[in-house]
């Protein structure tokens, strides 16, 4: 069957595989995402804020699907779709 997990919360950070946290809070307003294969070092959620501050921002999954890294790609853009 299909299986979820809650992997982020505007405002929150992300839990790590390491242990630790994310240093960004997930960004709020999400619209337009995608999925970018990184071959053998894993994927990246792609996902933009349509805040007005905006941006795009990733999540790093390794082949494992943990979660490696958060980053903001992106910032300081406006109707990225």
């Amino acid at each position: 069957g299909l299986e979820a997990r809650l992997i982020a919360s505007t405002g929150e950070k992300l839990k790590l595989v390491n242990g630790k946290k994310s240093s960004l809070s997930f960004h709020s307003r999400i619209d337009g995402a995608g999925i970018v294969d990184l071959g053998d070092r894993g994927y990246v959620y792609v996902s933009n804020s349509e805040e007005k501050d905006g941006g795009v921002y990733g999540i790093h999954f390794n082949l494992a699907g943990d979660i490696v890294d958060y980053v903001n790609l992106l910032n300081n853009t406006r109707r990225n779709c």
